[in-house]
């Protein structure tokens, strides 16, 4: 008797103490209520849509300054002006015989070292510095490091028309002066590639063999030099990038891009569209629990613009608690009274938050549970999507995927953003006074 009694003390005091540090346990993973929800949204995520493009960015690798994308931009036509948003460079490019490129060569030729650039390599120009000497026939395409590409990870873009040592093009940007051979760079990131000792350019040699087949080689070496030189009345005092190969030097003049205005400049925009993590089995995901717009610009400067929140639960944007109105439909305060953000820049000039994608949006569940933060990594169910400025939003109980029926092949393809092209008008920003029919 005694002994049974014991016995099942002890199972009561093992119970007790196993039920205790699994309460210890849960206390102490202050995210356990977040990462809870995150994997029934997940699993409910891809019972809905089916399997996700591996590293999907949903949308946020195609916002403006984040593509992958060449950002290289030449004038369509010489005969009407062309508005890149920066300050054109003057016409650097010598003389017909290459005279002053010639003698930036013997420059190169003569100095082992290399200057390095003040500037960061972020907005950039490159003009090519025609030669008269030498065959460059070797060097196939330049390519300089975007390290804003594929979410900050970074990825080698071509350098639109720079080929075989010269530049293809005869067209030429015609703003105050007409400046030849010129490709302008934005929002490179100004970082190299880290795989390749933080190299910002490189020239690829592609040789075709007897079978068809085409060789790539890479070639990174390369150095700058600060060259002042003059013939006759040509002048150059420029920084010059130069590449060797072919027995002769690839020289092009790189100079820093300054916006003509650089606070209505924008580096990055988009439509951010949420959920809340409340989506269950079988119910709508109508990613319209917070719906903004988001602005980098050139200064640092932010700008957040909330324009509907049909989420039930609280939520604040860039730490900005959303108050537009009865959260209970996207329809709430649609044109008027909008809820606007402004996040000056850090004392040193830089954003606040690098990408729009880390603007935080966090989200109080009530009761004891941690408030957190919403988020979206490539390749698994998103919490934020982001779209172009103007997109509309669905309306409230309609699934993202009716409103717009291409998405849920978007899921599976990440391919761009053509999702949005077939747009069923009807079930997109909702009416104030009216409750759609279809609400699920």
């Amino acid at each position: 008797m005694k002994k049974s009694m014991f016995t099942g003390m002890s199972l009561l005091v093992i119970g007790m103490t196993f039920v205790g540090c699994l309460k210890n346990d849960i206390e102490y993973d202050e995210n356990f209520a977040y990462k809870q929800k995150s994997a029934m949204y997940e699993q409910a995520f891809i019972n809905k849509f089916g399997s996700i493009a591996e590293d999907h960015d949903w949308g946020f690798g195609q916002t403006t300054g984040s593509s992958a994308a060449t950002r290289a931009a030449i004038a369509g036509s010489d005969d009407k002006e062309y508005d890149c948003g920066f300050y054109v460079p003057d016409d650097i490019v010598p003389d017909k015989n290459g005279k002053i490129a010639n003698l930036c060569e013997a420059e190169f030729n003569k100095t082992t070292g290399t200057t390095t650039p003040e500037f960061v390599f972020d907005n950039y120009w490159l003009l090519h510095l025609n030669a008269a000497q030498g065959d460059h026939s070797k060097m196939s395409q330049l390519q300089a490091f975007d390290s804003n590409a594929k979410n900050g990870t970074g990825d080698w873009i071509d350098v639109t028309n720079f080929k075989k040592g010269k530049n293809e093009s005869i067209k030429y940007f015609k703003a105050n002066t007409k400046t030849k051979g010129a490709t302008l760079m934005v929002n490179m990131g100004g970082k190299g590639d880290p795989n390749h000792g933080n190299k910002l350019f490189r020239w690829l040699e592609i040789t075709t063999q007897k079978d068809g087949s085409k060789d790539t080689t890479f070639h990174y070496d390369y150095k700058f030099l600060q060259c002042n030189v003059a013939h006759g009345n040509k002048k150059l005092n420029e920084m010059v990038l130069g590449f060797y190969g072919g027995n002769h030097w690839w020289l092009i003049v790189v100079k820093a891009a300054n916006p003509t205005n650089p606070i209505n400049y924008v580096v990055e925009e988009g439509r951010i569209m949420c959920e809340d993590l409340g989506t269950k089995e079988n119910s709508d995901f109508d990613f319209n629990d917070i719906v903004f717009d988001a602005k980098r610009y050139y200064n640092g400067t932010i700008y957040i613009r909330i324009l509907a929140a049909g989420g039930k639960l609280p939520i604040s944007v860039a730490g900005k608690k959303v108050d537009i109105g009865e959260m209970t439909n996207t329809g709430v305060n649609v044109n008027e009274n909008l809820q606007e953000i402004i996040i000056e820049p850090k004392s040193d000039g830089q954003p606040v938050y690098s990408s729009i994608k880390d603007i935080p949006v966090v989200v109080t569940p009530g009761g004891d549970a941690k408030p957190y933060e919403l988020n979206t990594t490539n390749g698994k169910a998103p919490q934020k999507i982001c779209c172009p400025i103007n997109t509309h939003w669905a309306e409230e109980y309609v699934g993202i995927d009716k409103a717009y029926t291409k998405f849920a092949n978007w899921v599976k393809t990440n391919d761009s953003q053509k999702w949005i092209e077939v747009e069923v008008e009807e079930l997109t920003d909702l009416d104030l006074n009216t409750k759609p029919n279809n609400a699920e």
